[in-house]
């Protein structure tokens, strides 16, 4: 990579997806810094570290249903990868008949690719797998930017129930929510998926939603979880677009689990 473009080439997945130098004499469109907090604010990848990201040409095999093609797409392309995060997996005693699992050549490798023109694609390849102790298939889907979207409560706590209202934004899609805190004040986010390609697309315009959001227990780990209560003050999460903390991690750097925590980035 030098000054933001890919200068030699990339594959995943032995060539189902190839990222070639762009030609000198092509000019991305957009900035890097008008596509970067869109990429890195990809949903499919908030369990991912951050590689690197830069300008190229990304052609891509896989087929999927609902998925533009692309071929030869000048694009801004995010690399991303699982290694070095831990996995929660549940506790199975190994079976000496299970066959050795093969050696994948981007085990844990994701690519977000964005088209650079204003009507093309932006799609998300993540590479075959082995997480648990079996392979997942590779994956190829629409990227989806996830945002912290504004809500406003809807009478007091109930029961440790919140009743909200929340405005989803055009083209977007509910996907959950988020508290921590204590008894005495408690932040709540609530977050939305939304296309990072809307071209060519039908979208349902923005609206409000009602959501009742059980908080439960709250508290530090290893400490009685005081019960939210009528008396906890109740806090609104910084809206905008959610993005992986932290430096994107130089080729060969020690990976720092930490900087997988997904956390609202002020509104743009």
């Amino acid at each position: 990579m030098v000054k933001g473009r890919f200068v030699s080439t990339v594959t995943l997945d032995g060539g189902a997806v190839t990222i070639l130098p762009a030609p000198r004499r092509l000019h991305p469109r957009r900035a890097e810094s008008a596509v970067e907090t869109q990429i890195w604010a990809t949903e499919q990848i908030m369990s991912y570290r951050r590689q690197i990201l830069g300008f190229g040409i990304a052609t891509i095999t896989k087929k999927a249903p609902g998925v533009p093609r692309v071929t030869k797409l000048p694009a801004w392309i995010g690399l991303a990868t699982r290694a070095g995060l831990s996995v929660s997996c549940p506790s199975l005693a190994p079976d000496p008949r299970t066959p050795p699992l093969p050696v994948l050549p981007s085990d844990g490798e994701a690519a977000v690719i964005l088209g650079d023109a204003g009507t093309a694609p932006a799609v998300v390849y993540q590479a075959r797998s082995v997480i648990c102790e079996s392979v997942t298939p590779a994956q190829l889907t629409n990227a989806l930017e996830s945002l912290s979207i504004p809500w406003t409560q809807v009478g007091p706590v109930n029961d440790g129930v919140l009743e909200l209202q929340a405005t989803v934004p055009q083209c977007g899609q509910y996907s959950g929510a988020s508290s921590g805190g204590t008894a005495k004040a408690l932040t709540v986010t609530i977050y939305s998926d939304v296309p990072e390609d809307t071209a060519h697309r039908h979208c349902p315009a923005a609206r409000v939603v009602d959501e009742s959001l059980p908080l439960g227990p709250v508290g530090v780990p290893g400490a009685p979880p005081p019960v939210v209560s009528a008396g906890t003050a109740i806090l609104h999460g910084e809206t905008g677009p959610v993005r992986v903390v932290g430096p994107i991690e130089p080729p060969g750097s020690e990976p720092d689990a930490s900087i997988a925590t997904p956390t609202p980035l002020p509104a743009r």
